[in-house]
């Protein structure tokens, strides 16, 4: 029985230990550049459907020699963190002094984008 799970791990070390989705300036360059997903708790299914049609464009312009240029981050502002860090928290901006909130809003920002971040590695994304 062939263990996938090894295989998928040794692809994946040996693609981010050899920056093969970094980008290097070049004649040829590619550039694609999307909305990032927002702060607002784990991965979900909506986040898997929405970004593979990019990550396949991404992956064969490189196999046709183009230098790509896939910028990945979260987008941490607003309504649904806002929303994230009251479930997390229980707090809210009418009960907590801006700063403080403020601050709070940043630590949980952080914390699930350390999770995010991981959830998009496992998922093989070549951002």
């Amino acid at each position: 029985m062939i263990d996938t799970k090894a295989m998928e791990d040794k692809w994946k070390k040996y693609w981010f230990n050899n920056d093969t989705f970094k980008f290097k300036k070049g004649i040829k360059n590619y550039t694609i550049d999307t909305p990032p997903p927002t702060v607002s708790g784990k991965m979900h299914v909506g986040h898997a459907f929405s970004y593979p049609q990019q990550d396949f464009i991404a992956r064969y312009k490189r196999m046709k020699g183009y230098n790509v240029l896939y910028p990945w981050g979260f987008d941490d502002n607003g309504l649904p963190t806002e929303r994230f860090v009251e479930k997390e928290r229980r707090v809210t901006i009418d009960n907590t002094p801006l700063k403080d909130y403020i601050k709070i809003c940043k630590e949980v920002s952080k914390e699930a984008e350390k999770d995010l971040y991981k959830a998009w590695y496992d998922t093989g994304l070549s951002a």
